[in-house]
C-alpha cells in the first residue's frame, strides 16, 4: 500500500509533490481534482493576493506543482467532493511553502490516528475523505 510512495520519481528542486491520500485507508486518491491556491499571510480581511491553479492528480494520487509558478508564500489545497481530514474549517487551514520546500510537511489527519506518511523536502501531503451526504448538501 504505502509502497507506491516510495518509488516517487527524483524531484526537481523546482517541484512541489502534492500527495493526496484517502486519510481513512491509505489508498491515494487517483485522478482527483484538487483546488490549489497560493497567498500571501490571510489577514483579518481575507487573503489580499492570490493565483489559482485547477490539477488532476495521476493514478498515485500525485500532482507536481512548479514552484516558479507560486508567486505567494502559502498554499491551500482542497480535494473537490471530499473533505479534508483536518479538525475545525479544514478548507481554511494553509501551509507555508517555505517548510513544504525546506522538510515537507504533512496535512493533519483527523480520519484515522495511524495513518502519516513520511515527509520529505519539496512535498505535501493531504488526507481526505468522501464527503458525507449532510456535507454534499452544503455545498
Amino acid at each position: 500500500m504505502l509502497s507506491a510512495f516510495a518509488s516517487l520519481a527524483p524531484l526537481g528542486a523546482q517541484d512541489i509533490t502534492i500527495r493526496a491520500v484517502n486519510g481513512k485507508n491509505g489508498k491515494p486518491l487517483a485522478r482527483a481534482h484538487l483546488l490549489i491556491w497560493s497567498f500571501d499571510q490571510v489577514s483579518d480581511r481575507g487573503m489580499k493576493k492570490s493565483q489559482q491553479q485547477d490539477l488532476y492528480t495521476d493514478e498515485n494520487g500525485i500532482v507536481l506543482v512548479a514552484l516558479s509558478t507560486l508567486r505567494y508564500s502559502h498554499l491551500q489545497v482542497w480535494v473537490d467532493f471530499s473533505t479534508l481530514c483536518i479538525r475545525g474549517t479544514p478548507n481554511s487551514v494553509s501551509f507555508p511553502i517555505s517548510i513544504i520546500t525546506a522538510s515537507g510537511l504533512n496535512a493533519e489527519n483527523a480520519c484515522s490516528r495511524t495513518l502519516l506518511l513520511p515527509t520529505e523536502p519539496n512535498g505535501l501531503t493531504v488526507y481526505a475523505r468522501p464527503a458525507t451526504f449532510a456535507e454534499r448538501m452544503r455545498w
